[in-house]
Order: structure tokens, then sequence, then C-alpha cells
């Protein structure tokens, strides 16, 4: 059995209260989530036209999940130009050993 705790935490989103269980080393990321939603769902509010809860929400989570696919794709794009880099690299060390090992032959 893990050390790990369930709690029940409150959070507060569009003015409501949630209540979600979570482990104890999760609470922090938790509250963070919940602020982090609560903002993007109050500048719904604010801006739009979207008045009940629900399409707020629909409007954030889609927000969010476009946001979460371009990070996505720029940690991909990312990962594949250092991947180059890397065989880059790689062929000029290999280059270079070779080369001093015929100069010690």
């Amino acid at each position: 059995m893990s050390g790990e705790q369930n709690n029940t935490v409150v959070v507060r989103i569009l003015d409501k209260q949630y209540e979600v269980r979570c482990s104890s080393d999760q609470e922090l990321d938790l509250h963070q989530a919940a602020r982090f939603l609560d903002s993007k769902m109050q500048q719904i509010r604010h801006n739009g036209k979207l008045k009940s809860a629900e399409q707020i929400a629909i409007m954030a989570a889609l927000n969010v999940s476009h946001e979460l696919l371009i990070q996505q794709k720029q940690k991909d794009q990312y990962i594949h130009a250092m991947s180059k880099q890397i065989k880059v690299l790689n062929s000029k060390i290999d280059a270079s050993l070779a080369k001093q090992e015929e100069i010690e032959l």
C-alpha cells in the first residue's frame, strides 16, 4: 500500500464550489488546474455572448485543448530538430574519431 492518502478538496470554478477527490500529493496541481480553468471560463464569460455554464465550459475545454495541441506540435518539432542535430554531431564525432585512428596507425 502506498503512502498516498486520498483527500476531498474543494475548488471553486465559475463561482461554484466542487468537491474533488485526489491524492494528497496532487492537491497543489489540482488547485492550480482549477484556478487556470476558472480563469479561462471567467474570461469567456466576460468577453463573450455565452451565458450558460455548460457553453462556457465547452468553449474553455476547446480553447485549452487547442493550446495543448499547439504545444504538443511545438514539442514534437523541437524533438525532431534536436534529433537531427544530434545525428549530425554524432556523424562529426565518428568522422573525427575515424580520422584520429588513421593518424595513430
